[in-house]
């Protein structure tokens, strides 16, 4: 299999996630991607404006809260 079809067989299993999951995976893949702790120069909070942002789109924020509210 090449590497582009694994990374779109990747992407289709991502797909079927919901949001919260999908978020996480997102999470796990910026800690696996960023440099380590000594050679990190420090980041500027705005370069993470946007960041998973694709993750919440068409996701309603008062639907979302209730659905929190309601998970204990």
């Amino acid at each position: 299999m090449k590497p582009s079809e694994k990374i779109e067989e990747i992407l289709h299993d991502i797909d079927t996630l919901g949001d919260k999951e999908q978020l996480e995976i997102l999470e796990k893949l910026i800690l696996k991607l960023s440099p380590h702790p000594s050679s990190n120069t420090g980041i500027k909070l705005s370069d993470l404006q946007n960041l998973g942002s694709e993750v919440w789109k068409g996701v309603g924020l008062d639907n979302y809260i209730k659905e929190e509210r309601e998970w204990d």
